[in-house]
């Protein structure tokens, strides 16, 4: 009988810990650099960025990463490569802008 509980209380704890990590369907980010992005799943490897200061969407796919979740894509915003590193309530977001600058910002969710 003890056996029985005890996998009984692995598979609830097992099952907790998936539902603890899941991220929400959509996140906002404040970035330091005043971009607001809204973050929403896109299928299981994918996620849409939509940033207000540039007024477009974007689609990254999920890349490995040492920790957290890094998504990129070749062709993001203008064209150009683009990625969001995702660590919690932070993030780390980086493009390159229409006039070949690399920018780069720190955000946090809200």
């Amino acid at each position: 009988m003890k056996k029985i509980a005890l996998t009984a209380t692995a598979i609830a704890l097992a099952l907790g810990a998936t539902a603890a990590q899941a991220a929400p369907a959509t996140q906002k980010f404040q970035c330091q650099n005043g971009i607001t992005l809204t973050v929403k799943k896109a299928g299981t490897d994918k996620i849409s960025v939509y940033a207000n200061t540039i007024g477009k969407r974007v689609v990254l796919k999920q890349a490995p990463s040492g920790s957290g979740n890094l998504y990129e894509a070749d062709k993001g915003f203008y064209g150009n490569e683009t990625e969001l590193h995702i660590k919690g309530k932070q993030a780390f977001f980086s493009f390159e802008d229409p006039h070949g600058n690399d920018v780069e910002t720190s955000c946090r969710s809200r």
